[in-house]
């Protein structure tokens, strides 16, 4: 009796494992945002347009700018008289979690 009770409790762990949804197990989307987010490098500072990745480990990135006058959303800068710190956030989703970092960039003056 011990014998089959053993077998059952094991059958019944294997059926239960095979059935869980690998994505469930697997998947954490939280910590692919954070993985994308980090491999991001933008300069601190340039007099150039930005090459923005539109996608980051797999995942879509979208961009954000505080003065798009000076660095659009597409990465595209424009000098101005001064130097210009710019703050651009770039924004991964996954379902329904999501998470922003802030680059900061200085646009070298003209």
């Amino acid at each position: 009796m011990k014998k089959v009770m053993m077998f059952l409790a094991f059958a019944l762990s294997v059926t239960l494992a095979a059935c869980a949804d690998p994505a469930d197990v697997y998947d954490d989307p939280v910590s692919r945002i954070d993985e994308a987010l980090d491999a991001i490098e933008i300069p601190a500072e340039t007099a150039d347009d930005l090459d923005l990745p539109a996608t980051s480990e797999g995942e879509s990135v979208v961009w954000e700018s505080d003065n798009p006058d000076v660095i659009g959303a597409d990465g595209t800068v424009t000098q101005q008289a001064t130097d210009t710190v710019v703050t651009l956030t770039a924004t991964v989703a996954i379902n329904e979690f999501e998470n922003s970092r802030d680059f900061e960039v200085t646009v070298l003056a003209e």
